[in-house]
C-alpha cells in the first residue's frame, strides 16, 4: 500500500509538470504530451484501485485472524481480492532541446599526401596542437557571443531583431566550422603519431602521410552597430540682434556650458560602465531596472554630446560675426543661434544593493 501511495504521488507530480509543458508545446510534441498525460491518469486510477483493494484485504485478514484466535483454529480460509491489470508502462518523453544548427558544408575535407622526415612530422604535431588550442578558444568566445546576442534578441524589435538573428546564424555556422577543424586536426595528430612510431621501429628516414584539411574559408561575422537613441527634430534656430559686448558675453557663457556638458558626459559614461558590471551580477527585477537606467543614461549621453556639438558651432558663428562687425564698424548686428529643444533627461539613482 505504501509503495502504491508513493507511486500515485510521483505520477500526479508528473501530470502537473506535463500539463505546464503541454501549454507551451506545439504540433506532434503537444499530441505526445497529451497521450502521456492520458496514460498517466490511467496509471493513477489503477494504482488507486490497487490501494483500495489491498486495504480491504488487510481489513478482511485481520478479522479472520481475530476469529481464528477466538475459536482456536490452526488453519482457516481467506478470500483475497486482486487487481487483474498489468502494470501500465508510461515511456518518458524526450527532453525538448533547441535544434543544434549544423552548417551544411559540401565536401569540406580535402586529403593531402606528404613525404616527410621524423623531425618534420614532430614539428607538424606541435603546430597542430597549437592550432587545436586556438580553435577551442575561438569556440568559447563565439559561444559567449551567441549567448549575449540571444539575450539582446529577446528585447529587440523589427529590423534590429532580424539583424541579430542573422548574426546568430552566422556565428553558429562559424562554430560548426571551428568544431570541424578541431576534429580534423585531432585525427591528423593521432595519424602522424602512429606514423612516427612505425618509422622509428622500422628505421625509415622518410615516410608518407595522408593529412586531412578543412576546405572552408574563414567565416567573417560583422559586428552589430551600437544602438543609438533616435531624437526627433531636436535643434531650433533663434534669431537675435546684439552688440559686440553682448556677443562676447554670449561666447563666454557658451564656452562654460561646453565644459559643463563635457564633465556630465564623462560622469554618465563612468556610471554606464559601473552599471554594466552590476547588471552582470544582478537577477530578476533589479537586472531590468539596471537595463532601463543604462538605456536612459545612453540617451542622456547622446543629448549632451548633441548639446556640445551645437554650442561649439554657435561659438564659431558668433566669433565670425564679431570679427565682421569690428571690420565694418557696426554697433548692432543679427545672430542666428541654434538650441537643443530637449528637456533634461532625469535618470533616477538606483538603490544601493546591500546584502539582506
Amino acid at each position: 500500500i505504501k509503495k502504491f501511495k508513493v507511486k500515485v504521488k510521483t505520477a500526479v507530480r508528473r501530470i502537473k509538470k506535463l500539463k505546464i509543458q503541454k501549454k507551451k508545446a506545439r504540433g506532434p510534441r503537444k499530441f505526445k504530451i497529451a497521450m502521456t498525460i492520458r496514460k498517466l491518469k490511467r496509471k493513477v486510477g489503477v494504482l488507486k484501485l490497487r490501494v483500495k483493494v489491498q486495504k480491504k484485504n488487510v481489513k478482511k485478514i485481520k478479522m479472520k485472524v481475530k476469529k481464528a484466535k477466538r475459536s482456536g483454529k490452526k488453519k482457516f480460509s481467506i478470500k483475497v481480492k486482486k487487481v487483474a491489470i498489468k502494470k501500465i508502462h508510461v515511456p518518458k518523453l524526450p527532453i525538448m532541446r533547441p535544434p543544434i544548427f549544423k552548417p551544411h558544408i559540401r565536401k569540406p575535407v580535402i586529403k593531402i599526401k606528404k613525404i616527410v622526415t621524423i623531425k618534420k612530422a614532430k614539428k607538424g604535431i606541435k603546430k597542430r596542437v597549437i592550432k587545436i588550442k586556438k580553435f577551442k578558444v575561438k569556440i568559447k568566445t563565439v559561444g559567449r557571443r551567441i549567448k549575449k546576442l540571444k539575450i539582446q534578441k529577446r528585447r529587440a524589435q523589427g529590423f534590429r531583431k532580424f539583424k541579430i538573428a542573422k548574426t546568430i546564424k552566422k556565428l553558429q555556422k562559424k562554430m560548426g566550422v571551428l568544431k570541424l577543424r578541431v576534429k580534423v586536426q585531432k585525427k591528423n595528430v593521432k595519424k602522424i603519431m602512429i606514423k612516427v612510431k612505425k618509422a622509428k621501429r622500422t628505421g625509415k628516414k622518410k615516410f608518407s602521410i595522408k593529412i586531412k584539411k578543412v576546405a572552408v574559408k574563414k567565416i567573417h561575422v560583422p559586428k552589430l552597430p551600437i544602438f543609438k537613441p533616435y531624437i526627433r527634430k531636436p535643434v531650433i534656430k533663434i534669431k537675435k540682434i546684439v552688440t559686440i559686448k553682448k556677443a562676447k558675453k554670449g561666447i563666454k557663457k557658451r564656452v562654460q556650458k561646453i565644459k559643463k556638458f563635457k564633465v556630465k558626459v564623462k560622469t554618465a559614461v563612468r556610471r554606464i560602465k559601473k552599471l554594466k558590471i552590476q547588471k552582470k551580477k544582478a537577477r530578476g527585477p533589479r537586472k531590468f531596472k539596471i537595463a532601463m537606467a543604462i538605456r536612459k543614461l545612453k540617451r542622456k549621453v547622446g543629448v549632451l554630446k548633441l548639446r556640445v556639438k551645437v554650442q561649439k558651432k554657435n561659438v564659431k558663428k558668433i566669433k565670425m560675426k564679431v570679427k565682421k562687425a569690428k571690420r565694418s564698424g557696426k554697433k548692432k548686428f543679427s545672430i542666428k543661434v541654434k538650441k537643443v529643444a530637449i528637456k533634461k533627461i532625469h535618470v533616477p539613482k538606483l538603490p544601493i544593493m546591500r546584502p539582506p
